[in-house]
């Protein structure tokens, strides 16, 4: 973590790049985090004891920063709270999709990819709709939900086809579907909830699809 945050605040002293691609920057910060964190875990046990020390300790140092530091500027938090709630969200969500694709259906792989599927199609639909979203979809653009599914896809396939060697047909039955998924419910979730629902309905996606297949 330490690494990270030296990172973002390298990033924040030395650069004027606009708040959005810096909470994104962020952004991609924490999703590998989680993804790291699960595929270098022993056991669901570990992982779960692992979290709950995690957030114990980084919600505590938090709240003694902020009493002296405006974090809240530095990491653009666009509420108050939000930098602590978006944490622990993000380390119930990584317990979540483990217990379900690990432990229960014994696919770590799924875990994996449901984080991975979100946390980049989210990122990139974020900054190519902001920046280039012309065309107006509920509160998205329709330009920022292509680029959600043209990535999580892209992601997906990169990561079952050439690290876990799935076969081409099989990775393309998984990917697909997921990532129409994960773009339908980024669309229609609220911003503050997307990092439970899309990377649920991603997993759940590819489960039904591995008893289809």
């Amino acid at each position: 973590i330490l690494p990270c945050v030296i990172l973002l605040l390298l990033i924040y002293k030395f650069t004027k790049i606009p708040s959005y691609i810096f909470r994104k920057i962020a952004h991609v910060i924490a999703f590998s985090f989680v993804i790291i964190f699960i595929n270098n875990s022993i056991n669901i046990s570990s992982l779960l004891l692992a979290s709950l020390l995690l957030m114990i300790i980084v919600v505590i140092a938090l709240k003694l920063v902020q009493r002296k530091f405006d974090i809240g500027s530095f990491l653009s938090e666009k509420s108050d709270g939000e930098i602590i709630q978006s944490f622990v969200m993000l380390l119930l969500m990584m317990d979540i999709v483990s217990v379900v694709g690990w432990y229960l259906f014994n696919h770590k792989e799924f875990s994996i990819l449901s984080v991975l599927m979100w946390g980049v199609g989210d990122c990139f639909a974020a900054i190519i709709g902001i920046t280039f979203g012309k065309h107006k979809l509920r509160n998205k653009t329709y330009e920022g939900s292509i680029s959600m599914f043209i990535t999580s896809f892209i992601a997906g396939f990169i990561y079952l086809y050439f690290i876990c060697h799935y076969q081409f047909n099989t990775t393309l039955l998984y990917c697909l579907p997921a990532s129409l998924i994960a773009t339908l419910t980024e669309l229609y979730t609220p911003s503050k909830y997307d990092t439970f629902t899309v990377p649920l309905s991603v997993l759940f996606t590819i489960i039904l699809v591995s008893f289809l297949i």
